[in-house]
């Protein structure tokens, strides 16, 4: 049966359980803009008594309120993000290189047409050979330019790539070190909030560098792999260790990871995150670009070297070269340059085909400018500004379809957020109203401690007459 003093130990309950609910709520509301703070909240179940009535309220927590299949999409959706946006952004320097305007290839192309075509009409004017070299040196400029960009490009993602490998690593360790923290706070069974929420917060930097999975660990602590089921960071303790070195055999900077004493190359592992955007953008569109400029270039040179050494200089010479030949494709473009033989020498130009008509035979400058026309490059299928303007088109293609992802990817990862603060953020006006409610219950407690108190004080003067 219900005594006085058991009535005392119901209302000190509930003001005990009030005044943790103000802690909390008050602990929410000032961290309503605190980046990764999960809004928490305070667990209460009846203590159980005999029929007559309860024996007041036990409370359990603070705890986080969390979704783990909301963080799990969350994860995803930031991979999914950066990836795009490190990709777009990759793409847009092969765009640059090819961008129409002064000193662009195709600019380059159409005016040495030009020059030529000026040059047929008076094959014996120096003045208008001497153009025809300069810009003939210009169109080897503007491929040497566009190589440079690209490579640079390219350098520029690998340097990006490398430094993203050393960012896991310092997320990894950190990660780590908290979970540690949170393993021997929570062994006593209670939760460690904070320490929580600054793991999950690193976790989710993480997922902005390389996509991630999380699996759940003893005492609150989880483990992060990749996406593909490689441990990243182990829950029992321990990290990964990421570097990146340039393999031989491409050129290009790989990610590596230590994995029983030896280097692991695990970048086909890493599909998303900025690493994985920055790997398909250089892997794909940029690569591309770069082999199709140097095809570009060896055709252009090789075309127009042939027609050029087919003809007689003013000297009445032949079988001189445009260009330098090209010892292959691979590089072309960064290769090119006038060949000596006719650099600085206007009159060492191929304009004639016939010596012995020299000055004014133009059939060689004629065959010159034909090559402008003729369906060379790209397999035979299309001329040097037809191939230009496909590869211009490939690039475009690109950033359009990337453009389409990051819009997708942005509208998935806000609605992920907006889900994860439906049920993790902190609302003011929700807080407020929980005050106010915490408030109206310590009131409520403290009548129902007073009340047995004053019950007592009159049982003791009734006892004492």
């Amino acid at each position: 049966m219900p005594t006085l003093t058991s009535l005392l130990h119901v209302g000190a309950s509930g003001l005990r359980a009030a005044t943790l609910g103000v802690n909390v709520t008050s602990q929410n509301a000032t961290n309503a803009n605190t980046v990764g703070y999960t809004r928490r909240a305070v667990m209460q179940s009846p203590v159980p008594g005999p029929p007559e009535g309860g024996n007041g309220v036990a409370t359990q927590g603070p705890r986080r309120i969390v979704d783990r299949f909301v963080e799990r999409r969350l994860l995803g959706a930031t991979s999914a993000n950066t990836d795009a946006v490190s990709y777009r952004r990759l793409a847009e320097a092969a765009n640059f290189v090819f961008t129409e305007g002064q000193g662009a290839i195709t600019s380059a192309l159409e005016t040495l047409e030009a020059s030529l075509r000026s040059a047929a009409s008076e094959p014996g004017d120096t003045g208008r050979r001497r153009v025809v070299l300069t810009q003939a040196g210009l169109l080897a400029e503007s491929f040497r330019n566009a190589s440079n960009d690209l490579v640079k490009a390219r350098e520029e993602a690998d340097k990006r790539i490398a430094e993203a490998a050393e960012e896991v690593n310092q997320i990894t360790a950190a990660i780590d070190l908290l979970q540690r923290e949170i393993r021997k706070a929570e062994v006593t069974g209670v939760e460690a909030s904070d320490l929580r929420d600054q793991r999950d917060q690193k976790v989710r930097e993480l997922a902005a560098l390389l996509p991630v999975a999380i699996l759940d660990g003893p005492f609150g602590t989880v483990g992060v792999t990749l996406a593909g089921g490689r441990s990243l960071v182990n829950a029992e303790g321990g990290t990964l260790q990421l570097r990146t070195d340039v393999d031989p055999a491409t050129n290009r900077r790989v990610v590596l990871a230590e994995v029983s004493g030896a280097d692991v190359d695990i970048t086909s592992e890493i599909t998303s995150g900025e690493i994985g955007g920055l790997v398909a953008a250089r892997d794909g569109v940029l690569q591309q670009a770069e082999v199709d400029l140097d095809q570009l270039a060896f055709d252009v040179a090789g075309a127009l070297n042939a027609a050029q050494s087919a003809g007689f200089g003013l000297d009445g010479a032949t079988g001189r070269n445009l260009y330098t030949p090209l010892a292959g494709v691979s590089g072309a473009a960064r290769s090119l340059v006038l060949d000596p033989a006719v650099a600085g020498t206007p009159e060492a130009l191929g304009f004639a085909t016939d010596p012995t008509q020299l000055p004014g035979d133009n059939r060689g400058a004629l065959a010159l400018t034909d090559v402008f026309s003729t369906a060379f490059a790209r397999g035979g299928t299309a001329t040097p500004g037809g191939a230009l303007a496909t590869m211009v088109t490939q690039v475009g293609s690109a950033i359009q379809a990337a453009d389409t992802e990051v819009s997708r990817s942005d509208a998935q990862l806000a609605q992920v957020k907006s889900l994860r603060d439906s049920v993790s953020a902190t609302n003011s006006d929700d807080e407020m109203v929980s005050l106010m409610s915490y408030q109206r219950a310590y009131e409520a407690s403290l009548r129902v401690v007073a009340a047995a108190d004053e019950m007592l004080q009159q049982l003791v003067q009734l006892g004492a007459r």
